[in-house]
C-alpha cells in the first residue's frame, strides 16, 4: 500500500489509494467512513488529515484523498495512518510502518504584489516576497503588517526592518531585535521571524481580523527624502496548534 508523493501547497490533484492488508489483499471498505492521521517524522507531531477521504470502489479497497490545506502545508517526510470506521462501530487501521511513508516536496512560493500570506501563531515565519522593482537605490526596506484600526507603527501586528531587525510584534516591543530580520536580495526581500516572537501573539489577534502586509523602501541619507510602497497584499493570521515546545 504505497502512497504517491505530494508537493507543498499543491491541492488540485490528490491521489487514489488501494487499501491492502499485510498480505497484499484488498480490504473491503463497504459502509466505512474514512479518517486519518499524519505524523511528521522530523518532529513527531501528529495532525488529523483535513482533506476529503472518499470511497471509490469500496469492496476493492479503493478510495481517494483530496488534500486539505494542512495536509500539504509543510514539506517533509511523514507517516500516514488511515482509519476506517464501520457502521457497527468497529475499525480498521493501516499499520504504522515504512510502507506508509509519504513525502511532501518543497515548492517555490513566489509571493508577490497582491498575494495572500498566511501564517500561524507560534510558528517560525519565513517567506520571500518577489518581483519587486529595482530596490538597489534604496537603503532601507521595511515590512509592516497592520489592520485598518492600527494607525501607528507601534500598534502594528508586525514591523521589521532591513537595518534594525524586529521593531514591533503584536503591538509591543519584541524580546529582541534579533528575533526578526528582513534580508534584501535582487528584486526580493526575505522575512524571518522566530517562533519565540510569534508565540506572544494571541488567538484574539487572529481569526476574523483583517490585516494587510506592506513592503516599503526608504532612501535615508542624508535625511529621509524618498519613500515608496513596493508591494502589498492580504495577511492572514491563524491560531496555532502547540504554542510551546516545553510542557
Amino acid at each position: 500500500m504505497s502512497l504517491a508523493n505530494a508537493v507543498k501547497g499543491a491541492r488540485h490533484s490528490g491521489q487514489e489509494i488501494t487499501w491492502t492488508d499485510e498480505s497484499g489483499l484488498a480490504v473491503d471498505l463497504t459502509g466505512a467512513t474514512l479518517t486519518g492521521f499524519i505524523q511528521n517524522q522530523a518532529t513527531g507531531r501528529i495532525r488529523v488529515i483535513d482533506g476529503d477521504l472518499d470511497l471509490v470502489t469500496a469492496d476493492e479497497g479503493v478510495f481517494s484523498w483530496d488534500y486539505g490545506v494542512n495536509d500539504v502545508l509543510t514539506a517533509g517526510k511523514f507517516i500516514v495512518q488511515f482509519v476506517a470506521t464501520y457502521g457497527d462501530g468497529s475499525k480498521e487501521k493501516t499499520v504504522i510502518n515504512e510502507d506508509h511513508e509519504w513525502t511532501v516536496s518543497e515548492a517555490y512560493d513566489a509571493i508577490s504584489n497582491g498575494d495572500v500570506i498566511t501564517m500561524y501563531i507560534a510558528d517560525t515565519w519565513n517567506f520571500t516576497i518577489h518581483n519587486l522593482e529595482d530596490i538597489s537605490s534604496y537603503e532601507v526596506l521595511t515590512l509592516i503588517v497592520r489592520s485598518p484600526s492600527q494607525l501607528t507603527d507601534n500598534d502594528t501586528l508586525l514591523y521589521v526592518r532591513s537595518d534594525d531587525g524586529l521593531i514591533r510584534i503584536g503591538g509591543a516591543a519584541p524580546a529582541a531585535a534579533s528575533g526578526g530580520s528582513l534580508t534584501i536580495g535582487t528584486g526580493q526581500v526575505t522575512a524571518l521571524i522566530s517562533m519565540s516572537e510569534t508565540a506572544v501573539l494571541t488567538p484574539s489577534q487572529a481569526s476574523s481580523t483583517k490585516y494587510r502586509w506592506y513592503v516599503k523602501a526608504f532612501d535615508i541619507t542624508p535625511n529621509p527624502d524618498r519613500a515608496l510602497t513596493l508591494a502589498t497584499g492580504q495577511f492572514v493570521l491563524n491560531a496555532g496548534g502547540v504554542l510551546s515546545v516545553t510542557p
